[in-house]
């Protein structure tokens, strides 16, 4: 790792299971098989934005513009393989309907059956098979995600699982100054001690309404 006044770079290793008996686990329910593949290595570099300075020196807050990039020379494979993966946009679609009484007084089984409709008819199924670089950071569309534009209960809960247009572990992060939200730290000026420590992050001091 390498640093610098405002920017730093790292590795990131990312691994995946490939469920190579995908297609009779979902004809028959039999157990999977799973298959380590990777790693699929990307060099992480940060550098801060947007930076503004208080007035009165103590304070800055800045944005964190991450960009990735993939290494063939220290990756054990391609960002083109493909591999069998659980399908996450329908399964994040159906666990919102879960539990009675998530979105309405007497949901249930309502919500559960206009989820398990909208998934059948857009053809999605437990497993998907996708290539990594679609799987990591372009991402894998659905006819499902575009149900979530539609002004109905399924797209509600569906936009409420998976709020963008396409499904990736690292979507929409790669070259994003915004994913991270703003941070304000703390410059050491009036306390050495205090360098580098933050103030607040998205405007708020206190996370704890955050937690569950």
């Amino acid at each position: 790792m390498t640093s610098g006044r405002d920017s730093y770079r790292y590795v990131h290793e990312g691994l995946y299971f490939d469920c190579v008996n995908a297609e009779e686990v979902m004809a028959s329910n039999v157990k999977p098989l799973l298959k380590q593949v990777g790693p699929y290595t990307f060099r992480e570099h940060h550098k801060k934005t947007d930076i503004v300075f208080s007035e009165d020196g103590n304070l800055v807050d800045f944005k964190s513009l991450k960009t990735w990039y993939f290494e063939p020379e220290m990756s054990n494979g391609t960002l083109d393989d493909e591999i069998w993966a659980l399908n996450m946009i329908a399964i994040s679609a159906a666990e919102t309907t879960r539990w009675p009484n998530h979105w309405a007084e007497d949901d249930y089984p309502f919500m559960q059956f206009m989820m398990d409709q909208s998934i059948k008819q857009a053809n999605e199924t437990m497993f998907t098979r996708a290539r990594i670089g679609n799987l990591t950071f372009e991402g894998i569309g659905s006819p499902l995600l575009e149900m979530a534009m539609l002004r109905v209960p399924s797209g509600d809960a569906i936009n409420g699982s998976i709020p963008y247009d396409k499904f990736g572990w690292f979507y929409s992060r790669n070259e994003s100054t915004d994913y991270d939200g703003v941070y304000q730290m703390f410059t050491g000026k009036d306390d050495i001690y205090k360098v580098g420590q933050i103030s607040e992050w998205q405007g708020y001091s206190n996370l704890s309404q955050s937690l569950p």
